[in-house]
Order: structure tokens, then C-alpha cells, then sequence
């Protein structure tokens, strides 16, 4: 019987650096977290978007986009307005200086790996999502926040 360990930790090892690679590129030639990056090229020039929204395009949670949003738009990459439709939300759209990624080439890791799921049947999404729970639950990982690739996680500072 053979046992899959290596190879399956030498996977997650080409997957990170990968990750890790394309990340420092992207920040060294652009000078935005690949995370950034990620989100403004998920936007459409012109459009008006709202966070659930841009979530739902780079298949993350509502509060990691959040993150990066506030970030964009602190750097007047982003703009925001509130949403006629609903006041408790905002929309987003990018700004001049924002546009000039979204029509970037640059290639992205996490667009590869998101196109590498997508390209799996229903059932083998299902199959490997299910394993990987697995995988964190067994490996104590399950209650760590799914950030956006190289963008930091929300901390929570206690005090003493």
C-alpha cells in the first residue's frame, strides 16, 4: 500500500509557492498585494458593485473582501457611494487610477487555481471538498479564517 503523504504535502508545497512567487511579483511590478490585485481585476470598468458581490466573484466570504475593499479604497482605487437600493450597504466601483488594472494581462496564481476547480465535475468538487474539511478538521485547522491569498487575516488583539 502506498502511502500518499509526501505527494499530497508536495501539492500543497507547489500550490503555496506558487502563490508566494506570484505574489512578489506582483506587488515588486504593481505595487498592490496580489489579494488587491485579485479583487480589482474582478471588477468591470464603469460598474457598480456591491462587497456580496465581488465575494461571490472571487469565491470568498463577504468579511475577507471587506478587508481588501477598505484597503482599495483607502488608496483611491476604489470608489464607494451608498447603494440606493439598500442604505445598510455600499457599492464600489474603480476609480481612475483603479482602472488601470482592470485591464491588466498579469497573470494570477489564485486565477489559475480557482480555473483548476472549475474545471473539476460537480462530484469531484464535491469529493475534494468534503476531503479537504476532512483534512482541517483532522489537522486542527478548521477555525482558522479563509483570508484572501497573502492579504492579512483580521486580528484580534486581547488585552492583558
Amino acid at each position: 500500500m502506498t502511502d500518499y503523504s509526501q505527494f499530497i504535502l508536495d501539492s500543497f508545497r507547489k500550490v503555496f509557492r506558487a502563490l508566494r512567487l506570484n505574489s512578489v511579483k506582483i506587488e515588486k511590478e504593481l505595487g498592490v498585494s496580489s489579494a488587491q490585485f485579485f479583487v480589482l481585476q474582478k471588477l468591470r470598468p464603469g460598474e457598480w458593485i456591491t462587497i456580496n458581490q465581488i465575494a461571490a466573484r472571487t469565491s470568498t466570504d463577504q468579511s475577507s473582501v471587506s478587508v481588501v475593499v477598505k484597503k482599495l479604497i483607502e488608496e483611491k482605487l476604489l470608489l464607494k457611494k451608498s447603494n440606493p437600493e439598500d442604505k445598510r450597504s455600499v457599492l464600489v466601483s474603480l476609480s481612475l487610477i483603479g482602472l488601470k488594472f482592470s485591464g491588466s494581462t498579469k497573470s494570477l496564481v489564485q486565477n489559475q487555481l480557482l480555473q483548476g476547480v472549475q474545471s473539476l465535475s460537480v462530484s469531484e468538487r464535491t469529493q475534494l471538498a468534503g476531503l479537504l474539511e476532512k483534512l482541517l478538521k483532522g489537522s486542527n485547522l478548521d477555525q482558522e479564517e479563509a483570508a484572501l491569498f497573502y492579504e492579512k487575516a483580521k486580528r484580534h488583539v486581547k488585552k492583558l
